[in-house]
């Protein structure tokens, strides 16, 4: 049981892909581990187990068991929600989600080749880009 329960009223599906409302827990799963191993890699896991002081694997656990992460839980954890009061925060679940956006959205950027951008580099570094519009008015 969490200490912060999600009430069975809350409403999760305008959040959530499409196509993953309804789905059963193991294609929900499916989903989670698939994102989990094509884009973090064991940097990225060490670095929640460091952070944590858990093992990394104990979380990927904790997600697959149904006493510890709800259905309800798993569809939040792919959904826009900004944040998820959960006990698994403790083991890496915030950190888990903020990476792996964090890797998706780089993977995006060199799938549209935008990582050749003249200003991707600055971008990257500073994660904001300051132009002079003087310069360009």
């Amino acid at each position: 049981m969490s200490a912060f329960p999600l009430g069975e009223d809350s409403e999760v599906a305008d959040d959530v892909p499409a196509g993953l409302v309804g789905a059963s827990r193991e294609h929900i799963l499916y989903h989670i581990n698939t994102r989990i191993s094509l884009y973090l890699n064991k940097d990225d896991t060490d670095l929640i187990s460091r952070v944590t002081g858990y093992p990394f694997q104990e979380l990927i656990d904790g997600l697959n068991d149904p006493n510890v992460a709800s259905d309800k839980t798993l569809l939040l954890l792919l959904s826009m929600k900004r944040f998820i009061a959960h006990d698994l925060n403790l083991k890496g679940l915030s950190l888990l989600r903020s990476l792996l956006a964090e890797r998706m959205t780089d993977a995006r950027r060199r799938i549209l080749g935008l990582h050749f951008h003249p200003d991707a580099a600055e971008f990257e570094k500073n994660g904001v880009l300051l132009k002079d519009f003087d310069y360009y008015s």
